[in-house]
């Protein structure tokens, strides 16, 4: 299992289950590479950017119920937002470190 969305009756209402996985791998897709000041975006971020945009989109819908959502991410996920990212690279020390 990759994530667990928990949603109220106005994200339903507007969205279906397959349009709602399609935002969800889109954003996670989107935004896996995108850096911040802070260096890639955290998975935390990322489930928040997925989670605004869920909602954007059953507002845009015309939903006209309450919009709340839960968005849970699980182990695989993260490996997936992760994967292929560049490796982070390890500073040299300023001067060189001589063993005798």
């Amino acid at each position: 299992m990759d994530y667990i969305l928990i949603g109220s009756d106005g994200i339903y209402d507007r969205l279906k289950n397959e349009q709602i996985n399609q935002i969800v791998w889109d954003v996670a897709t989107q935004k896996r590479h995108v850096k911040d000041d802070q260096g890639f975006l955290s998975i935390h971020k990322i489930c928040g950017l997925i989670a605004d945009e869920i909602l954007n989109q059953a507002a845009r819908n015309h939903s006209l119920d309450n919009l709340s959502i839960v968005f849970v991410a699980f182990q695989k996920f993260k490996d997936y937002v992760e994967q292929g990212r560049e490796p982070v690279k390890q500073q040299m020390p300023a001067e060189p470190i001589i063993i005798e």
